[in-house]
């Protein structure tokens, strides 16, 4: 039997569970996305577990309001198991309002009590649930504002990596040199090369938007992830396990949108008045971003090699034994009295299998949770970005 068949099966106790019954292409698009959204979701959510959780982990939690420091490790598991059970019963049940309602609830409170939560990917399905919400009933509405939120995922992560660190770190350091493995000779010759990357990025952003023909956007974004699959998981897979499975949500999401070429009737979405926060929060909010107005990761920011980065030096490592297994010599910070950098990313990696936060407001946060939770370490903390050349003490 043909393959619309089983898909009709599978979707069909969604159809007659829903406040109104529907059974066009938008609603059964629709349901596919958000179902294997909330798979990719719960998925990602069980594999970073300590991310979610206070127990288990030595990297410190830092909320985003004092007054929520030290609540009880229940509230974490409670939030962490009850979102998880919901996301299951959309992916397997019915896509009911009230589930999907407490879904958004439930992650954005658990979110609230630690920083580091707040991943790019977190921040997409978060508001890709409540534009569910908001175009229950209309969902051509939905679907556009859908792409809309993909295309300039796109172009904005384009955008971004228009610069100098990109091309240092991430084009000569990560293509280049690890995953190519380009002679060191032709490494120079190619560096301007890498501006074709954000070209594609944004070309593809552009074309998913704008044209009726979704395909070639469609196949240049599989492209890219395709690459970003290959090139993360071929040395790195355990830290970058759940950047992967984002790309695969993404990649699921194109593929999706590409067999049923859906019409972004953004006509239809503009009437809906709701519709122009997510389209302030995702159109407008990520270019202030440019003049530092607007956080990285709500502005996908992706790999753009101009991320902030934190440097900790301790000059007492054998006061704090539990920071051990993440200590290195310093080599560019010469203090005086010597001491050993923390590598923050692999702590933090190994521990919730994601990286920090990458604002100063969060590292300074950070450094006042560290030195509470290890009172007899000697610490300093730097920050620094591309170039590399100068280190900034906080």
């Amino acid at each position: 039997m043909a393959p619309q068949y089983y898909l009709a099966l599978y979707l069909k106790p969604l159809s007659a569970n829903m406040e109104k019954q529907d059974t066009t292409r938008e609603y059964r698009l629709a349901m596919l996305l958000l179902r294997l959204m909330c798979g990719f979701w719960l998925v990602m959510k069980i594999i970073s577990i300590n991310l979610w959780l206070q127990n288990g982990r030595t990297f410190p939690l830092v909320p985003i309001f004092d007054f929520l420091d030290g609540v009880h490790s229940y509230v974490h598991v409670g939030l962490y198991f009850i979102s998880l059970a919901c996301m299951a019963m959309i992916v397997f049940f019915q896509p009911k309002k009230s589930i999907i309602l407490a879904i958004v609830i439930l992650e954005i409170t658990s979110c609230l009590f630690d920083v580091m939560r707040w991943r790019p990917f977190e921040y997409q399905f978060i508001c890709t649930l409540v534009l569910f919400l908001l175009n229950r009933n209309n969902h051509k509405a939905f679907l556009a504002m859908f792409i809309f939120i993909l295309s300039v995922i796109y172009i904005h992560s384009g955008l971004h990596k228009i610069n100098g660190g990109f091309l240092y770190s991430v084009w000569e350091g990560m293509m280049l040199r690890s995953f190519l493995h380009v002679p060191e000779a032709y490494i120079e010759k190619l560096h301007y090369v890498g501006l074709i990357v954000p070209a594609i990025e944004i070309l593809g952003g552009v074309l998913l938007l704008f044209m009726k023909n979704k395909r070639p956007g469609v196949l240049l974004m599989m492209g890219m992830h395709l690459l970003i699959i290959c090139m993360l998981g071929s040395s790195n897979f355990f830290y970058t396990l759940v950047v992967l499975l984002w790309n695969g949500a993404m990649l699921a999401f194109l593929i999706s949108i590409e067999r049923w070429q859906p019409v972004t009737d953004y006509k239809a979405a503009t009437l809906n008045k709701g519709n122009y926060i997510l389209l302030l929060l995702w159109g407008i909010m990520p270019v202030l971003n440019l003049g530092g107005y607007w956080n990285d990761y709500l502005s996908s920011s992706l790999y753009s090699g101009k991320s902030l980065y934190i440097k900790v030096v301790l000059h007492n490592p054998d006061d704090v034994p539990q920071l051990q297994p993440y200590l290195k010599p310093d080599k560019k910070l010469k203090s005086e009295s010597g001491g050993s950098s923390i590598s923050i990313i692999k702590w933090a990696n190994e521990q919730t299998r994601v990286i920090p936060y990458p604002q100063e407001w969060y590292y300074k946060r950070l450094k006042k949770k560290i030195e509470e939770r290890y009172p007899n370490g000697r610490f300093d903390f730097y920050i620094y970005r591309y170039p590399y050349r100068s280190f900034k003490k906080i």
